[in-house]
């Protein structure tokens, strides 16, 4: 399965983007449109967000849950 940063702010981006993965290693993209086009292996969320000498950087943090509950809490599973 393949999962996306479908975030709309993500698109609006117009400089360069660093994405930081939890291992320790990193993707490059020019604009936030390629960032959003591209697909990948886990389910990530933006843990942090820098500015850096006119570069985005975005850390990402993998999580577990993929699904909020109508109240917007977690979902459980029992």
């Amino acid at each position: 399965m393949t999962y996306k940063l479908n975030n709309p702010a993500l698109e609006k981006i117009n400089s360069p983007i660093i994405l930081l993965f939890p291992d320790g290693s990193q993707k490059n993209y020019d604009l936030g449109t390629d960032l959003v086009n591209d697909s990948f292996n886990s389910y990530y969320i933006i843990s942090e967000i820098v500015a850096k000498n006119n570069v985005i950087l975005l850390r990402l943090e993998i999580t577990e849950s993929l699904y909020n509950s109508w109240t917007g809490e977690e979902q459980t599973f029992f």
